[in-house]
């Protein structure tokens, strides 16, 4: 659970980051909301005890969700167009980068859920 505990502060640190990223953003409030209660659930995975697993599973829920709404505007993209230059060269680059940043904080939440999971079984 340390290492999980660890990797959480890393994950909230990061979500941080990509959260302040999105105040240049046409539409930013939405994105800043997930990513801030991700990074925001994933401290409180670190600092808190009780059922904060549960909050991760609902927050992993919902970026799933709107990753699965976004994936078809993203079709036809490469590795390679997400990391080359930030400026995006077409909309479908902006959609594919907004899906990775849900993948992401989806997937992060399902681990924290797992985890908590996990520790309640023992």
């Amino acid at each position: 659970m340390e290492t999980i505990k660890r990797l959480s502060v890393a994950m909230a640190g990061l979500l941080l980051l990509c959260a302040a990223a999105q105040w240049n953003d046409p539409d930013p409030l939405g994105w800043i909301a997930i990513y801030a209660a991700a990074a925001a659930t994933s401290l409180a995975f670190v600092v808190m005890s009780g059922p904060i697993w549960r909050i991760a599973l609902v927050i992993g829920a919902i970026a799933s969700v709107w990753a699965a709404l976004l994936a078809p505007g993203a079709s036809g993209i490469g590795i390679s167009d997400l990391f080359g230059s930030m400026k995006a060269s077409s909309p479908e680059v902006e959609v594919a980068r907004e899906l990775l940043g849900l993948v992401i904080s989806g997937l992060w939440m399902a681990v924290l859920g797992a985890a908590g999971i996990r520790s309640t079984r023992k």
